[in-house]
């Protein structure tokens, strides 16, 4: 039995104007058996000191130094210490409604939820409010508001509201909480953006996994210049989400709900008109289309194998078919070569699979 309520994991990397308003909010919450674990990534600011001095006046504080690795690596670090029946993520230049463990706890344990999701309240800085509009990015769609549905539902019902009204889906992780023991091996894989591939992992990889959303802001988000959510280096983007493909390929081959497949098809498409098809200008001098489709078609024998469904070599086909289009590659007989190999390991897939069934 966990020690814990909730693990929360703060991640710090010189956050120093910030951090105090974030401890205070984490250290005001209702709960008795919380443990906060905050990993100082190699801050040069005064984030360690303002952590020492909160430490010493709370024991569920506790710190850890490392070298600078990155949000990813941090947030590994912090699942991997925490001992909480639930786990939480926060970053440190944010801060929490005054009743939001408080709301995750009761609900989590009413409800018997494997994950909780909630809504978040944006706050910009004078130079961002252009970006204000983006709140609506962070609210839930009203068809899965206090429902307790399975997470692959949850999945596709997300996805189908984005695609009409391009909001529904949020994937940022301080937008929800999970039951740690539901999700034992999950961890962060991409340097940047990675609450992509996170989040859709966490509801594809278990799809019954019970999952229920509320309406409730819990969150206090602040859009600040600087930051990685409102980066705009287009290269870092576009590699970030080539590398999310990739990582997905595999779960995308254990979906056999056709619906789900169809969605998990929607969101692929989604990413790669966010974050592919226009910077693909300023992509290319950097990382060549070619070594794009080489790099997402490495792992096309180990995806065949590997499989139940030929899903995960369909969308790998719609990226890299939609590469080469647009990058004018058509004609070249190595993509061509390619593309004919993934078409025949589909079709070689899917009759391997109805031999299988009968």
């Amino acid at each position: 039995m966990s020690q814990y309520d909730i693990s929360i994991i703060l991640p710090v990397y010189n956050v120093g104007p910030f951090l105090e308003r974030c401890l205070d909010s984490l250290l005001a919450q209702r709960c008795q058996k919380m443990e906060i674990i905050a990993i100082n990534d190699g801050s040069t600011d005064n984030s360690l000191e303002i952590l020492e001095y909160y430490s010493s006046r709370s024991a569920v504080l506790k710190i850890v130094n490392q070298e600078n690795k990155g949000l990813a690596a941090v947030r590994n670090t912090g699942m991997s210490l925490a001992t909480g029946k639930y786990i939480y993520c926060v970053d440190s230049d944010d801060y929490l409604a005054p009743k939001c463990v408080e709301t995750i706890i009761n609900e989590m344990e009413r409800h018997q939820l494997d994950v909780l999701f909630f809504s978040t309240h944006l706050e910009c800085e004078e130079d961002l409010l252009y970006l204000h509009n983006a709140s609506s990015y962070y609210q839930r769609p009203r068809a899965v508001i206090n429902k307790k549905i399975d997470a692959q539902t949850f999945f596709n019902t997300c996805i189908t509201e984005r695609e009409k009204t391009a909001q529904g889906y949020s994937v940022v992780i301080w937008g929800y909480a999970w039951r740690r023991e539901q999700y034992p091996g999950l961890r962060f894989h991409t340097r940047y953006y990675e609450d992509e591939y996170f989040t859709t992992a966490l509801l594809l990889g278990q799809p019954k996994a019970k999952v229920r959303c509320i309406a409730d802001r819990l969150y206090h988000h602040r859009l600040r210049s600087g930051s990685i959510t409102t980066s705009t280096d287009k290269v870092k983007r576009t590699l970030a989400i080539l590398d999310t493909y990739r990582l997905l390929l595999p779960i995308a081959g254990e979906v056999t709900d056709k619906h789900t497949q169809q969605c998990l098809g929607s969101y692929i498409e989604i990413l790669y008109l966010d974050a592919v098809k226009h910077n693909l200008p300023q992509v290319i001098p950097v990382f060549s289309a070619q070594k794009m489709i080489h790099f997402l078609a490495a792992n096309l024998h180990e995806l065949y194998v590997n499989s139940t469904t030929e899903n995960g070599l369909v969308i790998m086909l719609l990226i890299v078919d939609k590469i080469a289009h647009d990058a004018g590659l058509m004609d070249e007989k190595e993509i061509l070569d390619a593309l004919k190999r993934i078409r025949l390991a589909i079709d070689n897939k899917r009759e391997l699979v109805k031999m299988i069934s009968q």
